[in-house]
C-alpha cells in the first residue's frame, strides 16, 4: 500500500512527491518496514553487483 502512495505522490509532483516521501519516511517507519520494496531493493543491488562483475 505505501509503495502505491508513494507512486502517486511522485506521479503528481516528482521533485516535490520524492521530498515528500522522504519526510514521512523520517518520521514514521518508512520503506524499511514494506517486504516487496526491500526484496526489489535487493534484486536491483544483486543485479548492479553482477553487472559490474562483467565489466
Amino acid at each position: 500500500m505505501e509503495a502505491k502512495l508513494d507512486a502517486i505522490l511522485i506521479a503528481v509532483d516528482k521533485a516535490g512527491g520524492e521530498q515528500a516521501v522522504k519526510d514521512i519516511d523520517a518520521t514514521y517507519l518508512g520503506r524499511e518496514t514494506d517486504e516487496g520494496y526491500k526484496r526489489r531493493l535487493a534484486a536491483a543491488e544483486e543485479k548492479g553487483r553482477s553487472s559490474s562483475d562483467r565489466a
